[in-house]
């Protein structure tokens, strides 16, 4: 058999260096182990995939098992004599570009097998565990070494000559390479999937009868070049002659989330999608070595992460492939550290827009109608909004509805658009942040915000307000239309309505007398007065519109509350020298007496202004009066006056209604006729028809005039009213009898009869004419004393005892005393109530003694006909 590879050779330089150096051959065998926990059919790929590159051919690769071997075949530049010294040593490969590195990837088929072999066309090479086991134990040195390893040697240190079998001869007039691997368990063939065709350049692959392609919703963006020097300088001799770099990123993708390297490693990337990278591996190939230009690779794939989200259409779906958890590994973290930056300058929106150039308004659900109507370019629609995270992820605004206000100041949109993004905002939730809105004017202007501004649709009524240069702010109609008048009124427009209108002009009002007024007064007044023409009652509480300069008959500027309506019976009323004017009655004419008077002009008096009214036209001005509240009507009874029956004026009180009662005569002057107006003010002011009307007060002044005049009846009568009325009235002075005639005595002087038996000890005494029952009660209410308060004793002596049934039939069962003369305090009396009862017996005397003991004092004179013989005795005790 030929040796083209010299496989002889090779073997006696290695097996002389064991012999020499037992310690060489122990750490052959400890790198061989090492190397042979790779993946081997990856490896296997990797190779073919290399081989075709060198060649130059599309890179196709067949794996079978036949009769326990495991054939892969595949093309490019076949083996060469360095290719086996190569796969005969550890990390001494020849490649300097390529996929496989450091001649250890080939040793992981020792995983599957202990004869491996490789065909090229018709020479070849084989390792063989069981012969490299009897050339180790043919040198005594080593003997030791082998039997503490129990037979363990490394393997493909000793090639042989081969000659392809009869299965790999037949592959080898189809494939440029087979290898031959004699199984020693069974090959996990799905370690050829679909994701290595991702990085490995190979065209097809065909394992165990089963095709196997790309996944056709790959989408792939592959990067390579040359290393910088300086990230290889503290790497080994052979990787810094392997200068090249790849890295590939795809989608979707694998389950298993591993970093390739093109293999699977076993460094975790828990990114949504595919990584592949020619990082540095320790000797296993399944760790990163960390460093410089791990680093710098991790740089590079987030390079091309970028590059192949930016190839995807853009669409929410897009986001799913940002990171959204936190890093696997060391590889991992490095290349997010360089991705996140990087992501707010993808171009990853619609219109190719970057994440830090865009927004998005999360205004609930005005969300969608406001970026209708805002219709940027750089605002995204709020679909996107479902990914808040990978929003942040990649710099993206999203905007509140203060933002979105800030982002409206500089827009210059017809007032029509504004409308509609005024009604699109309806639902924000913060309503507060409209407050800053920009609201287009009707004189063209653009201002930051809506409060005291004028919503109308009386174009008529902006026109006049500009062409009298007034400052009112009308918001343009069109964009003030249907919901957008709502949510501006709700961020603090008014309506205008006259006041809302008024209250803007109170400024110009106030100063529109001055020397400088804010805008001609003329203009002004026209605006005013048209607004209180359309509503009187804004007038209401704007005190201040009686500032407003008005023209009076003579052309003259005058307040409007100095101004007098023209024709209005107030202009009878004043006095000639007053203060007040009369409106133009062209005012009159243009705007009615309605808007006048709102406006402040005098058509009826208040009672500021009855100091300038005439005397004798108080009794028709008091009808015109507009408030009567109770400080006014005090007012009023303190310096009203009124025409009297005489025709005099005189005071309010020294007044009395014309229809009072008769009893009142001679105490009060009556009120002349007055219009019916007028009537009902006064009605208000005390002027009373009947005792029982008047007030605390009215009774105290009838008790003073009482005092000075009145017949006895009148007099009787009204002091009977005044005892009712129980209202402690204290007068100076009273009117009394006093010997039969009426005079007026001091209170001290006057005694109120409270016992009738006690009348004849007033003789000489000033009493008041009252009804007995009544006297303790106008006692009470004139302070007056009582004639029971007298010290009383009876000094005759009894001339008989008797009961009193016995003297008057069906008289109460009580015992009286019979005297004569019967004197009490020396004066003779007729009958005494005291105790014992006593009486001089006349028919009289008795008639009052019973009268008063049966509470029918009134019957006194009938009982005393009875006992006369002048009456039925059964009568004798009825009440009157």
């Amino acid at each position: 058999m030929t040796d083209p590879f010299g496989t002889a050779a090779l073997r006696a330089r290695v097996l002389a260096a064991w012999a020499a150096s037992p310690a060489r051959f122990r750490e052959d065998a400890n790198a061989e182990e090492d190397a042979a926990t790779g993946r081997p059919l990856v490896e296997l790929a990797q190779n073919a995939a290399d081989a075709a590159a060198r060649a130059g051919v599309p890179g196709r690769l067949l794996v079978e098992v036949s009769d326990g071997v495991l054939y892969a075949a595949n093309t490019g530049a076949p083996l060469d004599a360095a290719g086996v010294e190569a796969l005969s040593h550890l990390r001494a490969s020849t490649k300097t570009s390529g996929i496989g590195r450091y001649g250890v990837g080939f040793k992981a088929v020792l995983a599957l097998t202990d004869a491996p072999a490789v065909f090229s066309r018709a020479d070849g090479v084989r390792w063989s565990r069981r012969e490299t086991l009897a050339e180790v134990a043919a040198i005594p040195s080593l003997a030791g070494e082998v039997a503490r390893r129990n037979g363990a040697v490394p393997v493909m240190r000793l090639p042989y000559a081969a000659v392809p079998d009869e299965r790999a001869a037949a592959l080898l007039r189809e494939w440029d390479t087979v290898v031959a691997l004699p199984l020693r368990r069974e090959a996990d063939l799905t370690e050829l999937d679909e994701w290595l065709l991702l990085t490995l350049p190979l065209e097809s692959m065909v394992v165990a009868g089963r095709t196997v392609v790309r996944d056709p919703r790959a989408v792939v963006h592959t990067t390579s070049g040359v290393v910088p020097a300086v990230l290889l300088a503290d790497r080994p001799v052979e990787e810094r002659e392997r200068v090249s770099w790849s890295v590939t990123v795809a989608v979707p993708a694998p389950p298993d989330r591993l970093l390739r390297a093109p293999q699977p490693t076993a460094e975790r990337v828990d990114l949504p999608v595919f990584v592949s990278a020619s990082v540095p591996l320790e000797p296993t190939r399944r760790h990163v070595v960390p460093g410089p230009l791990t680093e710098w690779l991790a740089a590079r794939a987030a390079e091309a992460y970028v590059a192949l989200l930016e190839s995807l259409p853009p669409a929410p779906d897009v986001l799913d492939l940002l990171p959204a958890t936190l890093p696997a590994g060391a590889f991992d973290l490095a290349l997010r550290e360089a991705l996140l930056p990087s992501l707010p300058r993808a171009r990853l929106l619609p219109g190719g827009w970057r994440g830090e150039e865009t927004a998005v308004a999360d205004l609930g659900p005005a969300s969608a109608a406001v970026t209708e109507v805002l219709d940027l370019p750089q605002l995204l629609d709020p679909s996107w909004l479902r990914r808040c995270g990978a929003l942040a992820t990649l710099g993206v605004r999203v905007l509140d509805t203060a933002d979105v206000v800030e982002l409206l100041h500089g827009l210059d949109r017809p007032p029509e658009w504004w409308a509609g993004l005024y009604a699109a905002l309806a639902t924000v939730p913060d309503r507060d942040a409209l407050r800053a809105l920009p609201v287009p004017l009707a004189d063209g202007r653009l201002v930051t915000g809506p409060r005291g501004l004028l919503l109308t649709t009386d174009a008529d009524l902006a026109a006049a307000a500009r062409d009298a240069g007034l400052p009112l702010r009308f918001v343009h109609p069109d964009a003030a239309r249907g919901r957008a008048a709502e949510v501006l009124r709700g961020a603090g427009a008014l309506d205008a309505e006259p006041g809302a209108v008024l209250d803007s002009l109170q400024a110009e009002v106030e100063s529109s007398l001055d020397d400088d007024p804010l805008v001609a007064p003329d203009a002004l007044a026209g605006v005013v007065l048209r607004l209180l023409r359309a509503e009187p009652s804004a007038a209401t509480e704007r005190d201040w519109l009686g500032s407003l300069a008005l023209p009076d008959a003579e052309g003259e500027l005058r307040a409007a509350d100095e101004l007098l309506l023209p024709d209005s019976p107030v202009t009878r009323w004043v006095r000639a020298d007053s203060p007040f004017g009369i409106a133009s009655a062209d005012l009159l004419d243009t705007y009615g007496a309605d808007a006048l008077l709102a406006a402040g002009v005098v058509g009826a008096l208040t009672l500021r202004d009855f100091d300038e009214v005439r005397d004798d036209a108080w009794a028709e001005a008091l009808g015109g009066l507009t408030s009567l509240d109770d400080e006014s009507l005090d007012w009023l009874r303190a310096h009203a006056v009124l025409p009297a029956g005489s025709g005099r004026l005189v005071a309010v009180r020294e007044l009395l209604a014309d229809d009072a009662d008769p009893l009142l005569d001679n105490l009060y002057e009556r009120v002349a006729p007055l219009p019916d107006a007028s009537r009902r003010v006064v009605a208000r002011l005390g002027l009373v028809s009947t005792v029982d009307a008047m007030d605390d007060d009215g009774l105290a002044g009838l008790a003073d005039r009482l005092a000075e005049r009145g017949t006895v009846p009148q007099v009787r009568a009204l002091y009977a009213a005044i005892a009712r009325a129980d209202v402690p009235l204290d007068p100076a002075q009273v009117r009394a009898v006093r010997d039969g005639s009426l005079v007026t005595v001091p209170v001290r002087e006057a005694y109120a009869v409270d016992r009738p038996d006690l009348l004849p000890l007033l003789a000489g005494r000033a009493w008041l004419p009252v009804d007995v029952p009544l006297g303790a009660a106008l006692a009470d209410v004139l302070g007056v004393a009582l004639a029971s308060d007298i010290d009383a004793r009876m000094t005759s002596t009894a001339t008989a005892t008797a009961r009193l049934p016995d003297l008057v039939p069906g008289a109460p069962d009580v015992g009286v005393e019979l005297h004569d003369p019967l004197l009490v305090n020396d004066v003779p009396v007729a009958w005494w109530a005291g105790r014992p009862y006593a009486t001089d017996g006349t028919p009289g005397g008795l008639a009052r003694l019973v009268a008063w003991l049966t509470g029918a004092w009134p019957s006194r004179y009938a009982i005393e006909a009875s006992l006369r013989g002048d009456r039925d005795d059964e009568a004798l005790l009825d009440p009157p």
